[in-house]
């Protein structure tokens, strides 16, 4: 029909979307040439006036609004039972899609967008046109020359006298996320206000990556800006997020008035913007404290400094100690605690100094600009160590301004090698001066007692940078051993900890390096000693959520924090599902940690994992690349390796690596397989992961080994519908003695939470039975057997609860018992007809967890809490409790989450039609259809 409507003039592609009005098509003008998209609305009779009406209104007002933003249309016409416009096709993709995939718009991104689309509003509202609809999905961004666009004026009101409306008065139309407060009580009268607001809500949206909550007043939305961004300014925040206020009288007139002020913020705070490839960096040139004159600067300044360190000039050598960068690092560690003051390290100052000037030796003056230019930086402090003798040796600094090369800042010291720490820490103090050491950051010993702890210390961290995690520790037990009171020490070996344990192995070393690191607390600065309180609580009590406000307000009080900013990311990325966030959301932290240090191989080996969960394969290749020049040797190049060969090599490539799985070490098969436990990955990926837990089955070789195997395989038989394959596997497992006890919890767990039937009633008792008669029987063993004697055997029942009980009860229990005694207590509330206490103590029991086990353990995520949560939320109709109970089964929590996807995914997809969001229905039901082929194919 479309086809025959534009006969003569276009050839018609194909059906390229629809939406809320009719339907559009990719086309060709039969002359010229050109791609074309036509709009069409089919006309079904006289009761579609209005909807005509609306839609010749659409192409009428953007054929008027001759403007290089906005998508114009070329013509419109009816042909039978359709209507139709004409307009150019934007390659490219809207503004949705385009923070989908990268997550959020750099400052310089985001003011480029606010800038073009402002200018288009100015235009319209100087014509008389309300657009009425501002939101991403509404503005496109042209490929070829990064301009952005508005499109869809459907809804659109013209304000000019003679213009009339089709809007009935009262009727509110638009999209409530960015709708303005009075567009959404339905007056007549609304203004441009209503498009600066809504404007405002998608520039902080692409600035943060999350849709803006525009409830909240613009003074609530500055300070979750600010949080969210902390590169920008206050004054930046304020400006932005002024059109937001509910009161369209407080908003800016507009929006040029709006960009005016803006840029007044920016040129009033001393901003400057410095270019770097596509990345925009905003840095504030000048500061103070605490309203305290520093080094010559006036108080009455809201600037914040930068100071870059230049590398070390050594005159003598000092047993290969390598002073040059070492003591440029401990002025690093002891600088970047100082709150508002920024550092740029001087890898990165080195990296940009080789870039500009090669082999050749530059000036200070030189360096300074250059310092200046690439990083905002307002001074730098640049160091002279002369070794007197075998022993002794004086150090001197100075801090010159950037360009003007003025020294603000001097100090130099002599003393005994073996007395470095206190050396630099008295150096620091005199420049910087002790007041603000003292009252703003608090200051610990930035390196160890003598000169060999010093230098194992340096080699540490450089091990720990390069994720060497095992060679790392062995140098901070080097360090502890000669200097016993030095907490950075242990600090940094519980870190290694964490990030080497292998997924699948939930151990004690973490919680052991904790509690040395808790010993020495008080030998940590202010700052390092919240983190450490920020790790307590998470691995202590479980608190997910309190850990992550601990994480996130060290970074608002201390931007230039890289290890924070790597913490913060590590929590977003590995726990955000139940953190109610996505795992891409971590980008931005990750983002952070990486500005500040580009070298930081965990920090690259996430935001590649990131970039690969966003499909965005020209980032994932270039972290993955980037990973490799500074890691190539350990277990994790070696997945890097295998993952870049099997998402982005030639078909050949990746079913070579798959074929050498064999040959492979288990702990990087296991990652591999550990993607299998993501709902929304593609079915090669699917697979890849399948093949990878086909080949630690047939490997197994150790018990431990055949129980991770067969865990993983269960869980994804039965996360993938194939149920009658799970017989298979028990009589295999049974075969290759697989360890009992993990067959007796994998029977009675699929048996209490209803999953599925892993046996009768006679294999069910018995397995209970064993459990239950364990001498050293653990939290998951006791709930098991509670629930299953529940209704059974009242004796044995109370028997496993009470044992249960006491050891929630006790003073050392974890998360996971009082959890787990917590499903209980909601059981007898359910039972006694009280609901809404159930419900109640379900969510405070999945609001702690025990950390290690979320990811493997076999109830460590509380999977079976948040199904049954679900479960009774949806028997009540309450489809928002069904939504915020499942949630975290989209994005995986733990492996085994997805041994409820074919109950849960359906549960919440009804939610979501309930509660009128039919895509994010459709994208489920899509994605357990392409889970379910491999089952059945039906």
């Amino acid at each position: 029909e479309v086809r025959e409507a534009v006969k003569g003039h276009y050839r018609v592609e194909r059906l390229f979307g629809h939406g809320g009005m009719g339907a559009v098509f990719l086309g060709h003008h039969s002359s010229l040439g050109s791609t074309v998209a036509i709009k069409v609305l089919r006309l079904p009779g006289e009761e579609s006036s209005d909807e005509l009406a609306r839609f010749k209104r659409e192409a009428t007002l953007a054929a008027n609004l001759p403007h290089p933003n906005i998508v114009p249309v070329y013509e419109f016409d009816l042909a039978g039972d359709l209507a139709y416009f004409v307009m150019p096709f934007v390659e490219g993709e809207s503004l949705a899609e385009y923070l989908e995939k990268h997550g959020h718009l750099t400052f310089a991104e985001a003011r480029e967008l606010l800038q073009q689309i402002g200018a288009a509003l100015t235009f319209a509202h100087s014509r008389g046109v309300i657009h009425r609809d501002i939101k991403p999905a509404n503005i496109l961004r042209e490929e070829a020359t990064g301009r952005w666009l508005i499109t869809d004026f459907g809804i659109a009101r013209g304000t000019r006298p003679g213009d009339t409306g089709i809007t009935k008065t009262g009727m509110v139309i638009g999209t409530p996320a960015y709708m303005a407060p009075e567009q959404a009580a339905g007056v007549t009268d609304v203004d441009g206000r209503a498009d600066l607001y809504s404007l405002a809500a998608v520039v902080c949206e692409a600035l943060t990556g999350s849709r803006t909550d525009t409830l909240r007043d613009a003074i609530e939305l500055e300070r979750a800006l600010r949080a969210a961004r902390p590169d920008l300014t206050s004054g930046v925040a304020r400006a932005l997020t002024v059109p937001l206020a509910l009161d369209r009288d407080r908003r800016p007139p507009s929006v040029e008035e709006w960009l005016d002020a803006l840029q007044r913020t920016q040129r009033g705070r001393g901003m400057r913007l410095v270019l770097t490839g596509s990345t925009v960096v905003a840095v504030v040139l000048a500061g103070i404290i605490g309203g305290w004159r520093l080094m010559g600067r006036s108080s009455g300044e809201d600037r914040t400094p930068t100071i870059a360190i230049v590398p070390f000039s050594v005159t003598g050598d000092l047993d290969g100690v390598d002073l040059r960068t070492g003591l440029a690092k401990a002025f690093e560690e002891q600088l970047r605690w100082i709150p508002e003051y920024r550092v740029v390290t001087t890898g990165l100052l080195e990296r940009a100094i080789a870039d500009r000037f090669g082999a050749a030796t530059p000036s200070w003056d030189s360096i300074g600009h250059l310092a200046e230019q690439n990083f905002g930086a307002s001074e730098i402090l640049v160091g002279n160590v002369v070794v007197t003798d075998a022993t002794h040796a004086r150090i001197s600094i100075q801090v010159r301004e950037s360009t003007s090369q003025r020294v603000v800042g001097s100090a130099d010291t002599a003393g005994s090698v073996d007395s470095l720490s206190a050396l630099v820490s008295a150096l620091v103090t005199v420049t910087f001066a002790e007041r603000v050491a003292r009252e703003q950051a608090g200051w610990s010993a930035a390196l160890p007692r003598g000169l060999d702890a010093f230098r194992n210390y340096i080699e540490g961290d450089r091990y720990f940078r390069r994720a060497a995690y095992d060679e790392a520790i062995e140098q901070y037990e080097i360090v502890i051993q000669r200097d016993s009171s030095f907490a950075p020490a242990y600090f940094k070996r519980m870190l290694c900890e964490v990030l080497k344990v292998q997924p699948t192995r939930a151990t004690t070393a973490a919680r052991s390096a904790l509690d040395a690191a808790r010993r020495y607390r008080e030998g940590l600065d202010p700052t390092t000693r919240e983190l450490l309180r920020g790790y307590d609580i998470l691995v202590s009590d479980g608190d997910l959520e309190q850990a992550h406000e601990v994480f996130q307000r060290i970074v608002d009080e201390h931007p230039s924090a890289v290890d924070a900013w790597f913490v913060l990311g590590y929590l977003q990325f590995t726990f955000g599902p139940l953190l109610g966030m996505s795992p891409v959301a971590a980008q931005y932290a990750l983002g952070q940690a990486y500005e500040l240090d580009p070298d930081f191989a965990a920090v690259v080996a996430q935001l590649a994992f990131v970039a690969v969960l966003q499909e965005n394969q020209a980032l994932a290749q270039r972290y993955l690349a980037q990973y490799l020049l500074i890691d190539s040797t350990s277990v994790w190049a070696e997945l890097v390796r295998m993952v870049d060969s099997l998402l982005y090599g030639s078909p050949k490539a990746a079913l070579e690596v798959e074929r050498s799985f064999d040959m492979r070490p288990p702990a990087v098969l296991e990652i591999i397989a550990l993607t299998g436990g993501q709902l929304a990955i593609r079915r090669p990926e699917r697979l890849i992961a399948q093949n990878a837990i086909a080949a630690l089955w047939e490997r197994a070789v150790t018990r431990q080994d055949r129980a991770v195997a067969f865990r993983m395989r269960m869980a994804n038989l039965l996360g993938t519908g194939r149920l009658a394959s799970t017989d298979t596997l028990r009589r295999d497992a049974r075969r290759r003695n697989v360890p009992q006890d993990e067959l007796d919890r994998w029977t009675v767990l699929a048996a209490v939470t209803g999953i599925a039937e892993l046996g009768d009633e006679r294999t069910q008792a018995s397995a209970a039975r064993r459990l239950l008669g364990q001498t050293d029987a653990d939290a998951t063993a006791l709930w098991l057997v509670a629930r299953w004697y529940r209704g059974r055997d009242p004796r044995s029942a109370s028997q496993a609860e009470r044992l249960l009980r006491a050891r929630a009860d006790s003073a050392g229990a974890g998360p996971l018992e009082r959890s787990l005694r917590d499903d209980l207590d909601a059981l007898d509330l359910l039972v006694a007809g009280d609901t809404v206490a159930a419900l109640r103590t379900w969510a405070q029991a999945v609001e702690r967890f025990t950390i290690e086990r979320v990811l493997f353990g076999l109830v460590g995520s509380l999977w079976p809490l948040r199904l049954e949560r679900a479960r009774v939320a949806a028997a009540l109709g309450d489809h928002e409790e069904v939504l915020v109970a499942s949630a975290g089964f989209e994005s995986m929590a733990g492996f085994i989450d997805q041994v409820a996807w074919l109950e849960v995914l359906p549960l919440r997809a009804e939610a979501f039609r309930a509660t009128g969001d039919g895509l994010s229905a459709r994208n489920i039901y899509q994605a357990l259809s392409t889970i379910l082929e491999d089952a059945n194919g039906s």
